[in-house]
């Protein structure tokens, strides 16, 4: 079981400096002498009694707590430590809430959750979720066989996600100009309207260049974000319909992309 500690205690009417200053250094080396035990998870299964921190990887799996009414003070900490968005890790409750809910779900690698039973519920105490920027080979369509990929790079924001993405465009069609998200991500967007998320644009050093916006969501696809330029040629009552690769862009162009999206699952 998790240790407890018995900090000295520290009497503010002493009139005695160093008195104090002793008191408070041998709080610090009783916090120094804990120690916690870290296992690596790698498969389902329920919280030892001696387990303290969980570094978890491999397949998606379940992980258990232990009984909320016989774990009162007790604090956890799980690390997800996997190196894909399809390795999902579900922390559930055998009774009482976790932060609220009955279970936790841990997505990207570096996400960390620390959490104290007060005996009814478990408490987040120590939240983290940021990674830096992880590149990723997206599918295209509409803008042909793209090619030069200069980067699509994905980072984590709280509950949602952030990708910057430039390219060369092939030879242009007819297919809806649309960039996949990373494969197992879904967008939390509503699926009827047309959920402005950033902006992308060309390059050109003529009168090719466009500028418009990152939709995702108003076509009924949540895995990828689709174009549309600011005006649709003559026609600028299109500006905000999705559109296809060679209505908006021309073959040959470079391209940029911006956008930041809020994602199913992922709590902040």
């Amino acid at each position: 079981m998790a240790r407890q500690i018995d900090f000295p205690r520290i009497n503010t009417g002493d009139k005695d400096l160093r008195l104090i200053q002793d008191n408070i250094s041998a709080a610090f080396r009783a916090l120094q002498t804990q120690s916690s035990n870290v296992r690596v998870l790698n498969s389902g299964g329920n919280i030892l009694s001696s387990d303290s921190v969980l570094l978890i990887t491999g397949n998606s799996f379940s992980i258990g707590l232990p009984d909320v009414q016989d774990s009162a003070g007790r604090v956890l900490t799980f690390k997800h430590i996997g190196t894909s968005l399809t390795q999902i890790y579900t922390i559930v409750s055998s009774g009482g809430l976790i932060a609220g809910s009955s279970t936790f779900p841990l997505y990207t690698n570096g996400e960390i959750l620390s959490i104290v039973s007060d005996g009814a519920n478990w408490y987040s105490v120590s939240r983290s979720t940021a990674t830096g920027w992880i590149d990723y080979t997206p599918t295209f369509s509409g803008f042909g066989t793209v090619s030069t990929l200069r980067y699509a790079r994905w980072c984590r924001v709280a509950d949602s996600i952030e990708i910057q993405a430039r390219w060369v465009n092939g030879t242009v069609d007819g297919n809806a100009a649309a960039m996949s998200l990373p494969t197992g991500v879904t967008a939390d967007v509503p699926t009827t309207a047309d959920n402005m998320v950033g902006t992308m644009g060309t390059q050109a050093a003529t009168g090719n260049a466009i500028a418009g916006w990152a939709l995702i969501g108003g076509s009924g696809s949540l895995t990828r974000v689709e174009m549309s330029a600011y005006a649709h040629n003559a026609s600028p009552s299109l500006a905000l319909s999705f559109q296809d690769g060679n209505d908006i862009v021309v073959t040959g162009a470079q391209m940029a992309l911006n956008f930041k999206v809020k994602v199913l699952g992922w709590k902040p």
